[in-house]
């Protein structure tokens, strides 16, 4: 029986966009850099592996075993703002077991909230909202009072409850001048984040100006750890530590401003290239995303040196955005090997490509990088083809009355193959060259229109609720995707 793309297409379109979102590259916004300071938080917070451990790639890289389950519980001392902003979070308490996982949720107006999708194991959990104290389970102000939760495969660990005190707007600040090493210039536009070394989720951010210079206010009394990330150079502790450990403490007091918290960055070394189409044309607006290459002797929790006898933390990855003639450049990145990525979509379809010309990480060729040297020629040629096409239709019942706000869904034809030994024998499919999953639904006539395609043979469905019963239809009104 032939074996043609299934709902799963549609899960699998889902999370394709949802990667694309998390990956998108920060606005600047208020929010938008809390959510940046909470991812940021989980990294903190994950133990570091023993170094030089030939494990931590293959645990990142394996697939999860045993049922997922899912944390649940209740918060509670919130206002209405404080239930808007809040979210739990919870990550796996052994980054170097065969399995880890991280699950978010946002809190309900109940109170409640859900983390699902976890796999067996032990978790932290921690909860937040805007305005009041970061908690930890159960009832921990720092990680190291906090208790694991334990999660069974296919199970629910219930309860978990959290508390949260509110915490009076910090009305201490920290100023400074982010510099570049070489000529000292400021740089604008540059992340600086601080946090407590006590719970991470206890933090402050801001971006340099024009001159590089930045000031973070609204911070609670307390020690913090500074670090600065910026597009093209090096990331840095501070001063020039090469660790959160090594770095020196910032101590910041209620209504006190501290002054002179400068940077100077290195710029590291940049790959540069081109992305185009298969026919040479430029592809504008293209993701190309560096990863580093770990060799086995370095974990990926090291500080590596990068020049001069100078140590970094290590930025894993960096990426870039292609101008109008499809060129990019991405910097600060340490001497190393890495592995280049470009992607790029369409509003229906979505090709990627490693470098040069695979779409396998194992076959992607490491690129070599050295400190403030540019490796240029890294190029891609992607296959986006003509989104020009157009399906378009109506969809009535049996007595030819139009079905408004039915779902239609189209996607692409697949190589129908048979069996060599037995070609009057069972079918199966091969996804096609170009697989494309669009869909819309019917206006109050019954029309609909989905545009925007390439050209090639499509299966096309129509889906309505008419009171508790679902109807699905095929074309040409096939009840099955195999009929149609």
């Amino acid at each position: 029986m032939p074996t043609r793309y299934r709902l799963l297409c549609l899960a699998l379109l889902v999370l394709v966009g949802a990667a694309a979102v998390e990956a998108a590259p920060a606005t600047g916004t208020r929010s938008d850099l809390g959510r940046i300071a909470t991812l940021r938080a989980l990294t903190l917070l994950r133990p570091a592996p023993p170094h030089g451990s030939a494990s931590t790639v293959r645990a990142k890289l394996a697939k999860p075993a045993g049922d997922p389950g899912a944390i649940a519980g209740t918060l509670s001392g919130l206002d209405p703002e404080g239930f808007y902003s809040a979210t739990v979070t919870a990550w796996s308490a052994d980054s170097t077991a065969d399995r880890s996982s991280t699950g978010m949720a946002m809190v309900q107006p109940d109170g409640q909230y859900r983390i699902e999708g976890l796999e067996p194991g032990e978790y932290y959990v921690s909860a937040t909202a805007k305005g009041y104290l970061p908690q930890y389970y159960k009832g921990a102000a720092v990680l190291s009072d906090a208790v694991p939760v334990t999660v069974g495969a296919g199970e629910t660990a219930g309860g978990v409850d959290f508390a949260l005190e509110r915490m009076d707007a910090g009305s201490g600040s920290i100023a400074g001048v982010v510099r570049k090493d070489a000529d000292g210039q400021g740089i604008p536009e540059v992340t600086v984040h601080a946090y407590s070394p006590d719970n991470p989720f206890i933090y402050g951010m801001a971006q340099t100006g024009r001159d590089g210079t930045y000031e973070m206010t609204g911070l609670y009394p307390g020690r913090y750890v500074l670090e600065v990330f910026a597009n093209g150079y090096l990331p840095e502790y501070y001063r020039d530590a090469a660790s959160p450990e090594e770095a020196t403490r910032v101590e910041v007091v209620e209504s006190g401003r501290v002054e002179g918290i400068d940077f100077g960055l290195a710029v590291g070394g940049s790959i540069s290239g081109y992305v185009r189409h298969l026919d040479g044309t430029a592809v504008a607006g293209a993701w190309v995303q560096a990863t580093f290459d770990w060799p086995r002797e370095i974990s990926a929790d090291s500080v590596v040196t990068v020049a001069e006898g100078r140590s970094m933390p290590m930025r894993t990855d960096s990426w870039a955005v292609t101008d109008e003639t499809g060129f990019y450049r991405i910097g600060g990145l340490a001497t190393g090997n890495w592995r280049v990525q470009a992607q790029a979509s369409t509003r229906w379809y979505y090709a990627y490509q490693w470098y040069p010309g695979t779409d396998k990480w194992e076959e992607a060729a490491p690129v070599a990088v050295t400190f403030e040297v540019e490796t240029p020629g890294i190029d891609f040629g992607l296959n986006l083809p003509v989104m020009g096409s157009v399906i378009s239709g109506r969809v009535t019942d049996r007595e030819g009355n139009p079905l408004g706000e039915a779902w239609i869904s189209v996607q692409s034809t697949a190589t129908i193959s048979r069996d060599k030994e037995d070609p009057a024998g069972s079918m199966e499919t091969v996804p096609s060259a170009v697989a494309v999953w669009a869909y819309a639904s019917t206006d109050k006539e019954g029309n609909y229109v989905v545009g925007e395609l390439p050209a090639g043979e499509y299966l096309v469905a129509a889906s309505a609720q008419v009171g508790w019963e679902y109807v699905q239809r095929w074309y040409r009104d096939a009840a099955t995707v195999e009929e149609a």
